[in-house]
């Protein structure tokens, strides 16, 4: 049995619009509500009655600016849940699989950054993912993260949303065009963790990069939603130290996705091909 954390989330509405339907797996779904994490016994205690084979944890403190204000709620969640998760697999017997960001990375490479490369977070989010990352990787039970950058879907709050409700309504945008990076469907994401757990090799290795084919930057991202949606409304490219952002970004997160290709073998899709699909659920929705 799968027990996807996080489920009103992003990702965690990615992996029930994947899973819908999907005969080989029994699945549940909590939020925080049910189980939250940063809480030990209530976490153990709810997990020892539900028995779950899988925990997928799409919980995650993803407000970047907002955790250089609120870092010990970004610490709570992205490293005392995962330590506390941990602790139950340990006791319970259950493996786990866990989501952490391109944003451990300084983004001073110039080249793809791949599984061995050494991370370095800027902003205090990046470093609670990172933290996250060590307290996973400490389990003895199987277990595995997955780095992703730039995550859109139809659901939650996400780029690609907020710049076609803009468009919609007509707003010029001004754009950051000085990061770069491999965008990553959350759709496309929930499908090969899915697809991996179902031929258990998921856990083969204890950590994986996944992001679409293709690098762009946030101006690049926005104008190919400009285009598909046949608007005129001017986007113009700005550097990123005009935003005056709380936290620093990486300029160049470039992720590199090999192994998990290896492991999957296939290749991601353009992120082009994926946003146009993306862009085409939010239009039948809305």
């Amino acid at each position: 049995m799968l027990l996807v954390t996080g489920a009103e989330g992003q990702l965690g509405q990615c992996f029930r619009y994947v899973l819908a339907g999907n005969t080989q797996f029994k699945v549940h779904y909590s939020n925080k509500s049910d189980c939250d994490l940063t809480r030990l016994e209530s976490t153990t205690r709810y997990l020892k009655v539900l028995k779950p084979d899988v925990v997928i944890n799409c919980a995650a403190y993803t407000w970047v600016d907002g955790a250089e204000s609120n870092p010990h709620l970004a610490t709570n969640v992205n490293v005392k849940g995962v330590e506390n998760l941990v602790l139950a697999a340990e006791k319970l017997d259950f493996s786990i699989v866990h989501f952490s960001t391109d944003y451990v990375f300084d983004g001073k490479q110039t080249t793809p950054y791949d599984e061995t490369s050494p991370p370095l977070a800027l902003s205090v989010y990046g470093q609670t993912k990172l933290n996250g990352e060590t307290a996973l990787f400490k389990a003895s039970t199987p277990h595995c993260c997955i780095r992703c950058s730039w995550l859109f879907s139809p659901f939650g709050k996400n780029f690609v949303k907020t710049i076609r409700q803009k468009i919609l309504y007509q707003e010029a945008l001004h754009v950051v065009n000085d990061q770069y990076a491999r965008p990553t469907y959350g759709i496309d994401l929930a499908k090969i963790v899915v697809q991996l757990l179902q031929n258990n090799s998921l856990m083969t290795h204890p950590l994986y990069h996944f992001a679409n084919s293709g690098e762009t930057t946030w101006f690049g991202l926005a104008k190919r939603i400009a285009t598909k949606l046949k608007s005129k409304v001017p986007v113009i490219a700005i550097p990123t130290a005009s935003l005056k952002k709380t936290a620093p970004r990486p300029k160049y997160s470039v992720l590199a996705t090999e192994r998990l290709e290896n492991i999957a073998n296939f290749y991601p899709r353009a992120w082009e091909a994926a946003l146009d699909d993306c862009l085409k659920l939010l239009n039948e929705v809305h």
